[in-house]
């Protein structure tokens, strides 16, 4: 009866206190589609979707990105100057979040009239982390995607352009939005999925192409960056979504772990007991 009882009580235990393998789902951590006022700065903008980690945007470069009421897919979005960045912190930890080990980003991209020049300033439209604060150049401390003028997708490793690319989207235009959506892994540092304009372009980032590159290091900050040749650009950029796989973890999470080991420890200290009585 006595082993019955001890049974019982380590089933109840470990069912409060052990952790419970559920399916992978996706957890939105930010998600934007830029309503707002016309004209208004993105600087300091609380996301009007889901904001896990509590952060604002910011933005740096020469040009200020705004909300443009007029335009978007659909409107409202985001309207870029010719060379900006918008960018958030997505390393703090807050009272319900902790920077995950996977994220999957995904924006609409509008070229508009941005134009190219030299690689080494990786001319187009960015999506992608930040390991750094930019000072002049949309590009600096960057790594991820950018689609270029001409429509092409390459990686751009810490500013630099790699030599993997995907062609631009079949007839391709520079009023047209495109979307851009992949993913990476912080423990491979790699890019796992990409999806760009409709079309699986995975097996030209994964693997070897990128391994290495999306470290917890160089993931500070997550955004967007415009940058041009010349002072035109008004590119677009709308429905903006920064997710993970599973739950984003919480600090919550180790006091029901810590939890757990003291019910254990109140399981064995009773088994103890209950053998010397018998």
């Amino acid at each position: 009866m006595k082993r019955t009882h001890l049974l019982c009580f380590a089933v109840v235990a470990c069912g409060i206190f052990c952790p419970v393998r559920v399916p992978a789902a996706t957890t939105i951590i930010v998600s934007d589609s830029f309503t707002g006022t016309n004209g208004s700065s993105l600087a300091g903008r609380t996301p009007d979707g889901a904001h896990l980690n509590g952060q604002t945007w910011s933005t740096a470069g020469f040009n200020d990105t705004v909300i443009n009421s007029a335009a978007g897919n659909p409107a409202p979005s985001a309207q870029g100057g010719f060379n900006g960045v918008v960018r958030m912190d997505i390393s703090t930890p807050t009272a319900g979040y902790i920077k995950p080990s996977d994220f999957t980003l995904s924006l609409d991209l509008q070229m508009m009239s941005v134009v190219g020049g030299p690689s080494i300033y990786a001319r187009g439209l960015g999506l992608g982390f930040y390991s750094g604060d930019t000072t002049r150049e949309a590009n600096e401390f960057f790594t991820g995607m950018t689609m270029k003028p001409d429509g092409t997708l390459v990686l751009v490793v810490n500013g630099a352009e790699q030599a993997a690319s995907a062609p631009a989207p079949a007839g391709y235009s520079t009023s047209n939005f495109y979307n851009l959506t992949y993913s990476v892994d912080l423990l491979t540092g790699s890019i796992t999925s990409v999806n760009f304009a409709g079309i699986d372009r995975t097996s030209t980032f994964s693997g070897a192409a990128s391994a290495g590159d999306f470290t917890n290091a160089t993931t500070q900050a997550v955004g967007f960056y415009t940058s041009s040749a010349s002072t035109s650009g008004g590119p677009g950029f709308d429905n903006f979504v920064l997710s993970t796989q599973g739950a984003v973890p919480e600090p919550s999470s180790v006091l029901l772990l810590a939890g757990g080991g003291l019910s254990l420890l109140g399981v064995r200290r009773l088994r103890a007991r209950w053998g010397r009585q018998r």
